[in-house]
Formats: C-alpha cells, sequence, structure tokens
C-alpha cells in the first residue's frame, strides 16, 4: 500500500497547527508555567529566557513549523514509498 503523500502532508500541517495554536494559548495565558513545563520536558533551565509571544511571532513561527512539517511529513511519504516498491 502507497501514501499519498499530499494527503499526508494536509493531515500532519492541520495536526501540528493545532498543536502550535494550543501551546501558544498555554504561552499567552500562562507563560512562565509553560517554559517551566518545556523546560522539564527538555530537561533544562528556561526561567531565563524571554517570552516573547507577538502577533508577528506567533506567524513566523506559524509558518516556519507548517512548511518545515511539510516537508518532513512530505519526505516521510516518498521514503515509504520507496521501501514497499523493494
Amino acid at each position: 500500500m502507497k501514501l499519498d503523500p499530499k494527503a499526508l502532508v494536509r493531515a500532519t500541517v492541520l495536526v501540528m497547527v493545532l498543536g502550535y495554536v494550543l501551546c501558544a494559548a498555554f504561552v499567552a495565558m500562562a507563560p512562565r508555567a509553560t517554559m517551566a513545563f518545556f523546560g522539564l520536558a527538555l530537561h533544562t533551565d528556561l526561567s531565563m529566557l524571554p517570552v516573547a509571544l507577538s502577533a508577528r511571532s506567533f506567524v513566523a513561527g506559524l509558518l516556519f513549523w507548517s512548511g518545515l512539517t511539510a516537508i518532513a511529513a512530505w519526505l516521510t511519504a516518498w521514503l515509504y514509498n520507496r521501501a514497499v516498491q523493494s
């Protein structure tokens, strides 16, 4: 069975966008708690980093992560389809 790269890209980017919006909402509502949580998840101290969430940084981050996710999903489908041909 082959994967449809376009469908995988759309689905994966949609999931990423929802996660990104949720993350940004947490940063906007509770910046220090959100940074503390991600510091624990990353095993590092993020408390000294400034929290800089603006409309511009939100859109820039959304575009960057959406593009990176789209490339990763397309590459995953392409590699999978090549692997199942063998």
